[in-house]
C-alpha cells in the first residue's frame, strides 16, 4: 500500500473536477478551464471562479457569452485551487483616443463595469452651488487603457445617450482603473447610435480604426452578424465635381462620399457597386472599394450616380436599396462662344494671408483665396486658374500652379521672411489651345522672422 504524506499538497482532486466539471472559460483571451459556483444573491451578477493558475483583479473573463472582470487579486492558492469573486462587465464604453493623439486604432472600447457614487453630489463653484451625478467605470488597467489619463478633463464618454465628462482615473486598486465621471450636456456631435463621443467633424475613415483587443478570444474568429435584408445603403451626401474639358462637350464627373456605416457592423462588407446613370439611363457600371470614383470623356447631358453596398456572405450580393445622388449637369461647350482674346479675368474678393517664420528653413506660409470667376462659365474651354507669387518689391522672383475651376483657395509653404505678393488669370482650353485672361493682382503680405535669426 502506497504510504500517504500528510505534509504534501492535494494537487489530484482539484485537477479531477476541473477534467470532469471544468467550464471553458477565456482570460484575456486565452482559452482555460475553470469551475464556476454562484454566490449570495446580490444587486451585481457575481460569480465565484476556481481556477488552477493566478488570476488577477481587472482580467476579463470571458464566460457563458458574457464579459466578467475579476474583482478581488487571486494570487495565493486556497489549497488546490486559486479562488476568486468575478463581476458581469454590463456596459462596452467607447473611449475615443483620438483625442490622445492616437492616429489609428483610436476607438477603444472596453468591457466596463459601472457603479453610481451617489445619486446627486455637490460641487460648489464660486458664485453657486451645482448638483451633479457621477458614477465610475471600471476597466482593465493596460497600457491602452492608462491613455485615458490624456482625456481627463477635456473629453467624455457616451452611455445610454448621455454624456459624461471623465474628470479623473485613479489607480487605487492594482490591476483596473477607476474612472470619475459626471453627467453633462449632450453634445450636438456625439454620435449616439455608436455611443461615440466626437467634438467636431469625424476622420473619414473611423470605422476603420476600433480598437477590439479586449473582445479577442483563442482560436475563435470574432464574428459579425450578416447583413439583413432590404438593408438601405447610407453613405453620407454625395458631392460631385464637374469638369468641361473640351469643346466636343466631352467631360469629368468626379463622385466623392463617405464609407457606410455597415462597413464596421455586419460581415463580408466588400465595398460598392456605382450605377452611373445618364438622362435616366445606366451608361455604366462598377464596383469599388473606395470612397471616390472619376468618370471621364462623358457628353453633355444630367448625371447621377446611385451606390449599393456589397457583401461576400453569400457570394457577392448588393445591398437591396441603393442612395442615388442628385442630378449633376455637364454642359456642352460646343454651344458656348469662344472666349473674346482679350478676356478680362473676374475673380472677386481677392485674400492674401501670412504665417512669419518659425525657424531658419523656411517655414514661412502664405495663402491665397479668391471668389470664382462665374462669367468664364459662360465661354467654351474654361478649366481653372494659374495662380503666381512674388519674392520682393522688385517682383523678380516668379513660380506658378494651374488650379481647377472648382478651387478659390491656395496656401504656398516654406517662404522665407519677407514681401510676398501674387496674381490670378482664368485659363481656358479649345481644341489644345491654350489662351488666359488678364491677371488680378492681391496685394502684399509681409512675412516676419519669429525664431530671433535670419534665414541668411
Amino acid at each position: 500500500m502506497e504510504m500517504f504524506n500528510v505534509f504534501a499538497k492535494p494537487t489530484n482532486d482539484f485537477n479531477f473536477m476541473l477534467k470532469v466539471g471544468g467550464e471553458e472559460v477565456f482570460v484575456n483571451g486565452e482559452k482555460k478551464l475553470a469551475i464556476i459556483t454562484n454566490p449570495d444573491i446580490k444587486e451585481f451578477n457575481d460569480k465565484y471562479i476556481s481556477t488552477a493558475f493566478q488570476t488577477f483583479r481587472g482580467d476579463y473573463v470571458y464566460y457563458n457569452g458574457l464579459y466578467w472582470m475579476m474583482w478581488n487579486q487571486v494570487t495565493v492558492p486556497r489549497a488546490e485551487s486559486y479562488k476568486g469573486l468575478m463581476r458581469q462587465a454590463e456596459h462596452d464604453i467607447i473611449f475615443n483616443l483620438y483625442y490622445a493623439g492616437v492616429t489609428s486604432n483610436y476607438l477603444l472600447k472596453c468591457p466596463a463595469i459601472i457603479q453610481r457614487t451617489s445619486d446627486y453630489t455637490p460641487r460648489y463653484d464660486k458664485m453657486m452651488t451645482l448638483v451633479d451625478s457621477e458614477i465610475h467605470v471600471f476597466v482593465k488597467d493596460t497600457s491602452s487603457t492608462r491613455k485615458i489619463n490624456n482625456l481627463v478633463g477635456s473629453n467624455q464618454i457616451v452611455i445610454g445617450e448621455r454624456n459624461y465628462d471623465i474628470v479623473g482615473v485613479s489607480y487605487e486598486k492594482r490591476g483596473y482603473l477607476d474612472i470619475t465621471c459626471r453627467m453633462s450636456t449632450r453634445n450636438s456631435g456625439t454620435d449616439l447610435v455608436n455611443n461615440i463621443y466626437w467634438s467636431g467633424e469625424k476622420p473619414a475613415d473611423w470605422q476603420d480604426n476600433y480598437d477590439l483587443t479586449f473582445y479577442g478570444r483563442e482560436g475563435v474568429t470574432p464574428s459579425k452578424p450578416s447583413a439583413p435584408d432590404q438593408l438601405q445603403t447610407n453613405v453620407g451626401a454625395i458631392t460631385a465635381t464637374i469638369v468641361n474639358q473640351t469643346d466636343a462637350g466631352l467631360g469629368v464627373i468626379t463622385f466623392n462620399w463617405s464609407h457606410d456605416a455597415t462597413k464596421s457592423v455586419y460581415s463580408g462588407f466588400n465595398g460598392y457597386k456605382l450605377r452611373l446613370i445618364k438622362d435616366g439611363s445606366e451608361i455604366a457600371s462598377l464596383n469599388t472599394t473606395s470612397v471616390s470614383q472619376v468618370f471621364s470623356n462623358l457628353d453633355a447631358g444630367t448625371y447621377s450616380i446611385e451606390i449599393s453596398i456589397l457583401f461576400t456572405t453569400y457570394g457577392v450580393s448588393e445591398g437591396s436599396f441603393p442612395q442615388v445622388s442628385e442630378v449633376f449637369t455637364i454642359t456642352s461647350e460646343a454651344s458656348k462662344p469662344m472666349p473674346p482674346t482679350d478676356y478680362v479675368t473676374n475673380v472677386s474678393n481677392l485674400n492674401i494671408t501670412g504665417v512669419g517664420e518659425t525657424s531658419s528653413d523656411g517655414d514661412g506660409v502664405v495663402t491665397f483665396t479668391w471668389n470664382k470667376d462665374t462669367t468664364a462659365e459662360q465661354y467654351s474651354g474654361f478649366v481653372g486658374y494659374e495662380l503666381m507669387r512674388t519674392y520682393g518689391s522688385n517682383y523678380s522672383e516668379w513660380s506658378a500652379v494651374t488650379l481647377d475651376k472648382e478651387t478659390t483657395s491656395y496656401q504656398w509653404t516654406g517662404l522665407y521672411e519677407g514681401q510676398w505678393s501674387g496674381k490670378i488669370r482664368v485659363k481656358f482650353v479649345n481644341d489644345g489651345i491654350v489662351t488666359y485672361g488678364t491677371y488680378e493682382w492681391f496685394g502684399i503680405v509681409t512675412i516676419q522672422d519669429n525664431f530671433g535669426g535670419s534665414p541668411w
